[in-house]
């Protein structure tokens, strides 16, 4: 409940009015990475080790049947993108930045109440950022608390992530409703504009993208102090 009610807030309260405007995929893809697209940063690095950093499509050694887009490689260049993927309207407004639970302090006497709460660390605050980024990257700093390296783990927690409707493991089923939560939460909101729900998706999909990559970058500097 926590979860939803927090990204409730950000929408609603924090956000009772926002700016919309058209952007790119592209150019959104690159504003919600930024500096993380950085040449010598440790996302292009991670790819690099693979060998896929300027491949425009991947595979995965789990599926190899499955041919996907490169999420890296069409952020880094724009080249990738097909000529019909134009401008679409997305929102922007207060963003936190780096919303995880570590960032939220919850009063716990003295009974705890998920209404209750305060957001600290504010070093990655924007007053102009995607209004998508904040819930996903909270949504997956919780699943990511679950991340194995267990391949079938992996695959479970990103259907659960996605929403995807395939079975679950029975001990993974109370992350999957808080991942439903944050999305129903987020699609009441959109509603209440009253259109522009396909841009929304869009804009919403892509701060996945681009927080999945995020953490990648971050793993990958994990492993790299690790081996140090």
């Amino acid at each position: 409940e926590l979860v939803s009610v927090i990204v409730s807030s950000l929408l609603y309260e924090w956000n009772p009015t926002y700016e919309t405007r058209q952007v790119t995929p592209s150019d959104l893809l690159r504003s919600e990475l930024g500096p993380k697209l950085d040449h010598n940063g440790p996302l292009v690095e991670f790819a690099s080790s693979l060998q896929v950093a300027e491949a425009p499509w991947i595979r995965f050694g789990d599926s190899p049947s499955e041919v996907l887009p490169n999420a890296l490689a069409w952020a880094l260049s724009a080249e990738h993108w097909p000529s019909g993927a134009g401008e679409f309207w997305a929102h922007f407004g207060l963003c936190h930045g780096d919303l995880h639970p570590g960032n939220v302090l919850i009063r716990v006497a003295p009974e705890p109440r998920a209404t209750d709460f305060r957001l600290i660390d504010l070093s990655s605050f924007s007053t102009n950022h995607s209004l998508a980024k904040d819930a996903v990257h909270l949504l997956l700093s919780v699943v990511g608390e679950h991340l194995s390296e267990v391949a079938s783990h992996r695959r479970d927690l990103l259907t659960l992530a996605m929403d995807d409707s395939a079975h679950l493991p029975l001990e993974l089923r109370g992350l999957r409703e808080t991942a439903r939560r944050v999305r129903k939460t987020v699609d009441d909101w959109q509603s209440s504009m009253h259109g522009m729900s396909d841009d929304w998706d869009a804009q919403f999909n892509l701060a996945f993208v681009a927080g999945s990559l995020e953490f990648v970058g971050r793993r990958s500097l994990d492993r790299k102090g690790a081996c140090g």
